[in-house]
């Protein structure tokens, strides 16, 4: 005799299996990113992406002093946290005479490091890869169209700040931060019979982070956070 399922349990395995199949399709069918912070894309370290981006009242990481300086108060001990991404846009370009597509990678890397003084100062210290975008084609213009010429665009864009935060109570918490950041970018076009090309420039900046951390209780915790907008000097 062959072992078989009952009727009801047949049922529940298949309706199981079906809907197994179903979110495997569904997550291999999303082929872009459908939410960032304009260029910026929503969370810092894995932890907040998975939370899709919460992270200024949470702090379980020492990226989070990014997002709220005063999260580095919740690390009693030294810590140290890494996370990356990899962006890889993909971009059509048309015109009458002529169609490409531009594909590229564009890694982002973030560090985050923790180091409390006492129980009631701590310091980091964060590296913040802020976007990384660009284009590259091969294009005809209508006007000369038997000649393929290069366009595209780059931009990186990336900050180092170094935070404090100080526990002001046993639940209360502030944060003060300073930022450095770095700006590169360059594009070039086809103009009808002209190539116009600007050669890599790059720019420096500065801004400040605030922050605040209350823990009401043990599973309630609230957080605000200012991140000023960067100060930069002319694109050289």
């Amino acid at each position: 005799m062959k072992p078989s399922l009952p009727r009801d349990d047949r049922c529940a395995c298949l309706s199981s299996l079906a809907s197994g199949f179903a979110v495997l399709c569904w997550l291999c069918s999303g082929p872009v990113a459908t939410a960032t912070d304009a260029l910026e894309p929503i969370g810092v370290s894995m932890e907040s992406r998975m939370r899709g981006g919460a992270d200024v009242a949470v702090g379980d990481s020492a990226l989070s002093q990014i997002s709220n300086p005063a999260t580095l108060s919740l690390h009693p001990s030294r810590k140290f946290d890494v996370s990356g991404q990899l962006l890889m846009p993909r971009v059509k370009w048309d015109s009458p005479v002529d169609s490409a597509t531009s594909e590229g990678m564009h890694p982002l890397v973030n560090l985050g490091i923790a180091l409390p003084q006492n129980d009631r100062l701590t310091i980091g210290l964060a590296l913040h890869s802020k976007c990384g975008m660009g284009t590259d084609y091969r294009i005809r213009h209508l006007l000369i169209p038997f000649m393929d010429r290069g366009a595209g665009c780059d931009m990186k864009n990336a900050s180092l700040s170094l935070n404090a935060a100080y526990r002001v109570t046993d639940k209360l918490s502030v944060g003060l931060g300073v930022r450095g950041e770095y700006l590169t970018t360059k594009f070039s076009a086809v103009v009808g019979p002209v190539d116009l090309e600007f050669e890599r420039g790059q720019t420096y900046g500065g801004g400040f982070n605030l922050g605040l951390h209350y823990q009401a209780t043990d599973r309630l915790a609230f957080g605000m956070a200012y991140r000023s907008p960067t100060w930069f000097g002319d694109l050289s």
